[in-house]
């Protein structure tokens, strides 16, 4: 539903009630969801168009994340999620976080 605009501040308690949940969802859902393969797509671009110099996964992933205006938690599991979408995805597979080091796949150069 679309809430109705009568230019006044909302309450605490509205905010609470309906803006604080809307703003978790879609957290969870960039955290969970888009942060993921952004994180896959930059960093599997970089390394097709050899633009990645080594460094350690973890600051792969922080410069991946720039592009978010929100804080992502790089955790093991947002690590695990990210490592499966460039190995299902792109064929590429981590053997060292650092230095970041891949085992690659002949056929994922045609997936980017």
């Amino acid at each position: 539903m679309f809430r109705v605009d009568d230019n006044s501040d909302i309450s605490d308690d509205e905010y609470e009630k309906y803006f604080r949940p809307f703003i978790d969802k879609v957290d969870k859902y960039i955290q969970e969801e888009i942060a993921p393969l952004v994180c896959a797509y930059t960093i599997a671009t970089g390394y097709k168009l050899d633009t990645l110099y080594y460094n350690t996964f973890e600051k792969h992933l922080a410069d991946a994340l720039i592009c978010f205006n929100q804080e992502i938690i790089t955790d093991k599991k947002f690590k695990e999620n990210v490592k499966n979408i460039l190995k299902n995805t792109y064929d590429l597979e981590v053997t060292s976080e650092n230095p970041l080091k891949f085992k690659e796949e002949n056929t994922w150069l045609e997936k980017i």
